[in-house]
C-alpha cells in the first residue's frame, strides 16, 4: 500500500553498486528504514544529494508491518534548505543534531508531535539569521520533554538548597 508522509534524513548507507538505505524518521510510521533503488545512478528517479543529514522529505512509499526495508517510490525536498548545506556553523550545528536523533530515535511508534518538533526547529535553523550559539542546547532542553526526562523546577528543592547553602557558610 503506497502512502505519503514527511520525513527527516538521519543515515545513508550504501547497499550496492546503486542503491542506498536510508533511515528516515517519519511523521505516520516513526523511525524506518528504505530501499532506495538507483539512487546513486546519474539518471536515478531518486537523486541520492536529496538524502543528507537532517534534510526534509515528503515521500511515497510502500509500508509493510512485518518490519522489513521499505521501499521508496517518489522523493522531493519539502522545503528545500536554503542555509544549511552551505553556512558551516548551520552544517556543524545540523550534523551535530543528526548524530543525536539517530541515537535517540529507535522506536518505530510514530509521535506526530515529537516529529512537529523536529520539523519546525530545522526550518528555525534553516531560516534564522541571528546568533545561533546556543541553538544546540536549547534544542535538546526541549527535546527532553519528549523523552520524558524535562527538567522541571521545584519550589520545595530551592528553599531546601538555599537553607544547606547558608549552613555550610556560617
Amino acid at each position: 500500500m503506497l502512502n505519503k508522509t514527511r520525513a527527516v534524513v538521519l543515515k545513508t548507507t550504501n547497499y550496492s553498486e546503486s542503491s542506498l538505505v536510508a533511515q528516515l524518521y517519519t511523521e505516520h510510521f516513526g523511525m524506518q528504514s528504505y530501499l532506495i533503488a538507483g539512487a546513486r545512478k546519474p539518471k536515478g528517479k531518486i537523486k541520492a544529494n536529496i538524502l543528507q543529514p537532517l534534510h526534509l522529505l515528503e515521500i511515497v512509499a510502500t509500508h509493510k508491518d512485518n518490519g522489513s526495508l521499505q521501499r521508496i517510490s517518489e522523493a522531493r525536498q519539502a522545503p528545500a534548505l536554503q542555509e544549511i548545506p552551505y553556512d558551516i556553523v548551520k552544517s556543524s550545528l545540523a550534523l551535530f543534531l543528526n548524530e543525536i536523533l539517530y541515537k535517540i530515535l529507535k522506536e518505530q511508534e510514530h509521535d506526530s508531535y515529537l516529529f512537529e518538533f523536529i520539523h519546525q526547529s530545522i526550518l528555525w535553523l534553516d531560516q534564522s539569521h541571528s546568533n545561533l550559539a546556543n541553538f544546540h542546547l536549547v534544542f535538546l532542553i526541549k527535546l527532553t520533554r519528549f523523552l520524558g526526562f524535562y527538567p522541571a523546577k521545584s519550589k520545595q528543592v530551592l528553599p531546601l538548597f538555599q537553607s544547606s547553602r547558608s549552613n555550610l557558610f556560617k
